[in-house]
């Protein structure tokens, strides 16, 4: 990890709380969101492909980064962010670091 870089992955407070796995045969994949108590799980959905998953994954946390959106300006502008998804897929730190330097550009 790059010095300076925060770290925004389970069970950080900026983890992503909805999460992927497998159906039964490992064709299909769904996704679940883990509450804050990290044991309330509630299905959100199935999909034919691990991409779609990971699209619908990061959708809903942009639809919920509002709710600490104060917090990402005031902490993370001009940091560098690491987790761990592939750097060529979508990643909610996409969307950490949109609200982040946002304020920073502003």
């Amino acid at each position: 990890m790059p010095t300076g870089a925060v770290y925004v992955g389970r069970p950080t407070r900026w983890g992503n709380p909805y999460v992927l796995g497998q159906v039964g045969d490992a064709q299909r994949w769904t996704g679940w969101y883990v509450g804050d108590s990290r044991d309330q799980w509630a299905n959100h959905g199935e999909y034919e492909t691990k991409g779609e998953a990971v699209d619908r994954a990061v959708d809903l946390f942009r639809a919920e980064a509002w709710l600490i959106a104060a917090d990402i300006r005031r902490e993370l502008p001009g940091r560098d962010l690491c987790c761990w998804c592939p750097l060529d897929q979508p990643c909610h730190a996409d969307v950490l670091l949109e609200l982040a330097n946002a304020a920073v550009s502003s």
